[in-house]
């Protein structure tokens, strides 16, 4: 803010002249001084804010490089995991198909089993059936022993 007049007690002393010269350097001086601070302010405002810029730069430099660190961990830990996982589900796998076939392989002998008894039942029900026949019709067919002892159809 400029200065406007010079007081009553300087332009006694001072002619108009000197009075309007005194009150221009005055203006002068304050406005170069303003400038100065205005500078000066502005230049540790700058300075300030390429600090506040660096120490932010620098925190999300040291964070994302937390982060990366937590990141491949928590994906390694994760790896394991997974790892460790797969390898209980084949051995699961593995002893399922065991138990399976075994399971497989015992049905399968108990219907041999079965069928076998089967067979042998009918053999003996159709060597029955032809004795009785033989006996009951007259000797159509001649009397003959069987050739082993599983039936009466069996090859020698």
């Amino acid at each position: 803010m400029p200065i406007v007049t010079v007081p009553r007690s300087l332009r006694d002393f001072m002619p108009d002249t000197a009075g309007d010269g005194l009150l221009e350097l005055l203006n002068e001086a304050l406005e170069d001084q303003r400038d100065g601070i205005i500078e000066l302010v502005e230049e540790r405002f700058v300075r300030r804010v390429q600090e506040s810029e660096s120490r932010l730069n620098e925190r999300i430099t040291t964070e994302i490089s937390g982060l990366r660190s937590e990141m491949r961990e928590g994906i390694s830990s994760l790896r394991g995991e997974v790892r460790e996982g797969i390898s209980g589900l084949r051995g699961e796998m593995r002893e399922g198909i065991s138990g399976l076939r075994g399971e497989v392989c015992e049905g399968i002998s108990g219907l041999r089993g079965e069928m076998c008894e089967g067979i042998s039942g009918l053999r003996g029900e159709m060597c029955e059936g032809i004795r009785h026949s033989a006996r009951t019709s007259g000797s159509r067919y001649p009397k003959t022993k069987p050739r082993s002892s599983s039936g009466c159809f069996s090859s020698g």
